[in-house]
């Protein structure tokens, strides 16, 4: 589905608390946030999403709208 990432224990918190380390861990796919998910897991879950969609509605115009996050994934 296209939800957001799950940043687990990190959402809604402000980046300042997150530490030095939030810019390099935002940047790595692999790494999954605490009680969250990793940026290849929000990937792969869009992408299964989108190839279902596409075989469902063959030929036919589909418009998604989603948020920056999952794009960037």
């Amino acid at each position: 589905d296209l939800r957001e990432t799950s940043f687990g224990t990190y959402h809604n918190k402000k980046k300042a608390d997150l530490g030095p380390e939030w810019p390099k861990l935002k940047q790595n796919p692999t790494y999954v946030f605490p009680e969250g998910e990793s940026l290849l897991q929000t990937q792969t879950r869009a992408v299964h999403f989108i190839k279902n969609l596409e075989k469902k509605h063959q030929k036919q115009n589909i418009l998604l709208i989603t948020h920056a996050a999952l794009i960037r994934s």
